[in-house]
């Protein structure tokens, strides 16, 4: 795989979910992921120990955006052309993305 493939992963919350924190974990750590943009949908309950790194950009909003309008606003900002929508309520292996990358963008 090329190292010129990196995605950004563009992830609405309202922390929610308990699945969240693994899912950035495994994102953050993951090769393939160049930046986690998370839209902020209530920072009255981000956890304390969530904090911009050099990889999550958190983009706090004032008020509920909803789902497919903070979609919009993580592209508007995101850095790379790969782009991966995500919720904050699943969790998957983020090496999926070197299959992705293998067998389909190769093919530009």
């Amino acid at each position: 795989m090329s190292d010129t493939y990196k995605f950004s992963v563009i992830i609405p919350t309202m922390w929610c979910s308990d699945l969240i924190l693994q899912l950035l974990t495994n994102l953050e750590s993951s090769h393939f992921v160049g930046e986690i943009i998370l839209i902020d949908n209530d920072k009255s309950k981000r956890p304390a120990h969530i904090l911009n790194t050099d990889k999550i950009r958190i983009i706090e909003q004032e008020q509920n955006i909803y789902v497919n309008p903070a979609w919009n606003r993580g592209i508007e900002l995101a850095k790379n052309e790969c782009i991966a929508l995500c919720n904050d309520d699943i969790n998957f292996d983020p090496n999926i993305f070197g299959v992705i990358t293998e067998n389909i963008l190769r093919a530009k």
